[in-house]
């Protein structure tokens, strides 16, 4: 006979793929009644979320969380062309200002889609693990904008670099945003 909480440790031995003995233990647990069978921890939830800092979320919250990181990862992979198309036009190698325009509305774009969806974020699931967080998404969405600006406003004939190291601080500052969100 075997208790409700073996069966439970037996389980999330299961799911942690270390259990050299997985499918005797798991002929016990299915040879158990169904009642004691029911009663028994979820082996998902208590082998890989024990402990853990993620927080529990509510499906609306989920989704805007999810699509969060989804717009974030669109303007990481938007500031990284905008780093590599600015330095190549820095360096002479082609002519890019268009195209830093371009990439720079894009970026400009994801991002603020993920600022939009910070509210539903902060309502559904709760607020960022560290208040820091604001402040990043701050600079991440004022970085590149400002360096091309400063760039334009100094007459500067080539922006690529300028726009290159705003790209850079933005994408330093994306990966430390990924950091605190939660």
């Amino acid at each position: 006979m075997y208790l409700a909480s073996d069966a439970g440790v037996a389980l999330a031995e299961l799911a942690s793929h270390h259990a050299p003995s997985a499918p005797r233990t798991l002929r016990r647990v299915l040879r158990m009644d169904p009642l004691r069978r029911a009663a028994l921890p979820d082996p998902c939830r208590t082998a890989i979320h024990a402990g853990g800092t993620v927080a529990p979320m509510a499906a609306i919250g989920s989704l805007f969380a999810q699509l969060h990181a989804w717009a974030a990862l669109a303007a990481a992979v938007t500031a990284g062309l905008l780093v590599v198309i600015g330095a190549l036009d820095s360096l002479g190698v082609v002519a890019g200002k268009r195209w830093l325009d371009r990439i720079l509305i894009t970026m400009l774009a994801c991002l603020g889609v993920a600022v939009l969806l910070g509210p539903g974020i902060v309502i559904g699931v709760g607020p960022p693990s560290d208040p820091m967080h604001y402040l990043y998404a701050f600079v991440a969405v004022a970085a590149a904008p400002w360096a091309r600006y400063t760039a334009g406003r100094r007459g500067a004939t080539r922006i690529g670099g300028w726009v290159a190291v705003g790209g850079l601080i933005t994408l330093a500052t994306l990966f430390r945003l990924w950091g605190t969100g939660g």
